[in-house]
Order: C-alpha cells, then structure tokens, then sequence
C-alpha cells in the first residue's frame, strides 16, 4: 500500500529521529479511521502519519452519496473507487477495481485548478524535505488525460502551478498515463531559512479532459 510520505533529514525537531534516519513528519494512506466504516468519507475521519497539526484539504464538493463522481465536481475518499460507478447490483464500473483506500476526485477541464493540497506543520526552517506520491487514473474510460494534458504536483505552488521559495513544481504528463494505471511521484527540495510549514499540492494542467477521475492512495 502507496502513501503520501514527507520525510526530513534530522536537523528537523519535529518528530523521535534515530541517530542516521529520517524522520516522516506528515502523510496518510486515506484510511478511515478505526471505529467508522462508511461508504465514503471526509477528511475529518482520515488518518493521518506524523505529528498532530497538518491539515488535508480539497477544493471542489464533497460526494454525499453513492452516485457517480463522473457528474462532475467532487471528491470523496473511499476503500475502492470501482463503487464510485457500479450499476445496482455492483456488477459494472467504469472505474478500477483496486481495494485501497483513496482520495478521488475529478478534473474540471480549466487549468490551474487546485484539487488537492496537504499542509505540514512545526518544520525546522532550511530543512531539506523529500515526498512521495502515487497519482491513478481510476477511470477505465474516456476520457483520458489527453495527449497534452496532466497535472502539476509540488509544494507550496501558487495559482500558476509555479513554485514559490522552499517549493518544488513536477508536471505529470498525459501521454505516460493511461486509463486505469497509476505513477509512483518523488520529488526532493529545501525549505528556505524562514518557513515553518509547507503546502503539498495537486493542480491541473493545461488541456486536460473535464471529469478525467483521479485517485491518490497515499
């Protein structure tokens, strides 16, 4: 199981460091947490890894119920998106069958649109930090990505999906997705000698396809 990892060297206090490791400040795998067992749930029950105080965040409408995310404009997280689309009997979806919990959400075809973000707290300032990621396509089909479009994820982006000092910005491309597979993402930077926290983001990009649904397990 893929998670949301933030990992600092240790010259950051924010967390039990063994001499020679890192230490995970921040991250979550979606799971809900123990002693809730919805159909779908909000980031208010999600565990999270680390040190209290880091907050998830989403910027379109929460899915209430179990129709189709593919309407446009929401999000939710769940043990499978292939529920997100089956038919009554849970027979057909037009979304992956993978039994890990997830964020989903769906691209709205207007670029720059912030999707997804995670703030860390408590950092030491000039700390050098590390992420990883997996992003799905969970939609099995059309629309795609498209040719031309993606996504940009980093940290502490701003509305042009360009990152600001401390940040990093790293273009997943379309055309190395496809329907209903995944990328595992890494990226690396430092924050400057003044920041104490740090913004995780998932934006789209240029000349994507509108509600391409998307998933991040970790």
């Amino acid at each position: 199981m893929k998670r949301i990892f933030i990992t600092f060297g240790l010259i950051l206090a924010t967390a039990v460091v063994s001499f020679g490791q890192t230490a995970i400040v921040g991250g979550t795998t979606f799971d809900q947490k123990e002693g809730y067992d919805d159909w779908g749930w909000d980031f208010s029950t999600v565990e999270q890894l680390g040190p209290a105080g880091n907050t998830l965040a989403a910027n379109l409408t929460y899915l209430e119920d179990g129709n189709s995310i593919q309407k446009g404009g929401h999000w939710v997280c769940v043990d499978n998106p292939f529920k997100l689309g089956t038919n009554e009997n849970d027979e057909t979806s037009i979304y992956v069958d993978e039994d890990d919990a997830m964020f989903v959400t769906n691209m709205t075809g207007t670029a720059c649109t912030k999707l997804f973000s995670y703030t860390v707290n408590g950092l030491k300032p000039g700390s050098a930090y590390k992420v990883t990621m997996r992003v799905w396509v969970v939609s099995t089909a059309t629309p795609s990505l498209g040719y031309f479009g993606g996504m940009t994820v980093g940290a502490n982006l701003n509305q042009y999906m360009q990152a600001a000092e401390g940040g990093v910005a790293k273009s997943l491309e379309g055309n190395s997705f496809a329907t209903g597979t995944y990328q595992d993402v890494t990226f690396s930077g430092t924050l400057t000698s003044s920041q104490t926290s740090m913004t995780i983001s998932m934006m789209e990009g240029y000349n994507g396809s509108k509600n391409t649904v998307i998933g991040i397990p970790i």
